[in-house]
């Protein structure tokens, strides 16, 4: 049977005997075929990839060589005169003719196709199998030719996709070990992969590693705001809640509150074993917890302003835990991010959630007056306040 491969140099075998394809130029030739997926790829593509634009006077017949060396060891039983069926001629170009299963770069895209529906068990075998077929960087020797560029980034973000759902899968099928290895490859290939480091941390706590697991948190997020200025993002903060939340059994039962509010459960481990996602911003945090108690039962506003990517928000989220942790209700609330909302917007929202009635037009006082007795005692979170530098 013959095979092609492409996922490392761009190579051939014929039951398992390798073949000699020639020179870098006539191996290219297969190389667009194979990343033409099946398609044509007409003549004058050829000459233009394969000279980088700039063909010699004679390309064209150099092309229809290259062609017929190739057929000859990809078909070396053909009989003399008789068509070709692996790289056939199909105007105006030629096509490769071989099922899915012999090209390694398609079968891969197949089965993460199908991994990405499939059940959590198949799900599993198909993302690893495609993981296990690559021994190297998609077309390695012509990874910075324009022809191979795009198909080669392709191919990695399915090499990138199968370890994400081999990590969703086994979290799913409770069997986290049999994707660490994968998720672990892609986040140190990756590291400002949110979504994979998310994964590996869960699937670090469900082996009991919560410590590893924090350690990945707080790297991707120090990586995330110093590289792009920007806050992590909801797989992880999600992912940050998970690995700190206690284990299921262990686990108090929130409480409901009046005015359709919850306890937030406390979490009994000590704060330095169970936050490492958060840095440098203590002194911050000591003002806000300050501000909280001073304010006693009267009402009281901090509003914290800065540059877009500085961690607002998890400084934001890191006090809310911690008065959570001290018995307080958290309420959270919005401002839509659209100019032009309506003043009071946040605490109308919060009038709906609570009462289940939209609040009819009123002044800020009236407002006032009617959010008081629904927030009472409560810490209320509201982000995404604009001003000329952004608050919370």
């Amino acid at each position: 049977m013959l095979r092609v491969d492409v996922l490392g140099d761009v190579r051939a075998a014929l039951d398992g005997r390798p073949l000699d394809l020639g020179g870098p130029r006539q191996r290219a030739v297969l190389g667009l075929l194979v990343a033409a997926r099946g398609h044509v790829v007409p003549t004058d593509r050829f000459v233009e990839d394969l000279w980088a634009g700039s063909p010699p006077p004679k390309a064209l017949g150099a092309l229809q060589a290259y062609v017929s060396h190739l057929r000859r060891r990809l078909e070396p039983d053909r009989a003399p005169r008789t068509p070709a069926s692996v790289l056939v001629s199909v105007a105006p170009g030629y096509r490769l003719v071989l099922p899915v299963e012999q090209v390694d770069a398609w079968e891969v895209a197949r089965s993460v196709e199908a991994a990405r529906t499939a059940p959590p068990a198949e799900a599993l075998a198909l993302a690893l199998r495609a993981r296990a077929r690559r021994t190297g960087r998609p077309f390695a020797p012509y990874v910075d030719e324009p022809w191979a560029a795009t198909e080669a980034t392709r191919l990695d973000e399915l090499h990138a996709a199968a370890a994400e759902i081999a990590g969703q899968a086994a979290l799913a099928l409770d069997r986290p070990g049999q994707a660490l290895d994968a998720l672990d490859a892609l986040v140190r290939a990756e590291p400002l992969r949110e979504s994979a480091a998310a994964l590996l941390a869960r699937t670090l706590a469900a082996l009991g590693r919560p410590g590893d697991a924090l350690t990945v948190l707080r790297e991707v997020r120090t990586r995330i705001v110093d590289e792009l200025g920007l806050d992590p993002g909801p797989q992880w903060r999600s992912a940050h809640t998970a690995v700190l939340a206690p284990p299921a059994a262990s686990r108090p039962q929130p409480t409901r509150e009046g005015g359709g509010r919850r306890r937030a459960p406390a979490d009994a481990r000590p704060r330095e074993d169970r936050d490492d996602g958060f840095l440098g911003r203590g002194e911050e945090l000591a003002r806000l917890h300050g501000a909280d108690r001073a304010a006693g039962p009267r009402a009281g506003v901090v509003w914290i302003t800065a540059a877009a990517g500085t961690g607002k928000s998890a400084l934001v989220e890191r006090f809310a835990q911690e008065a959570a942790d001290r018995g307080r209700d958290v309420l959270r609330v919005r401002c839509p991010e659209v100019a032009g909302a309506p003043p009071g917007h946040a605490w109308r929202d919060l009038l709906v959630r609570a009462t289940g009635t939209s609040p009819a037009p009123a002044g800020a006082f009236a407002l006032a007056a009617a959010v008081a007795p629904v927030v009472g005692g409560a810490v209320v979170v509201c982000e995404d306040v604009h001003g000329a530098d952004g608050g919370t």
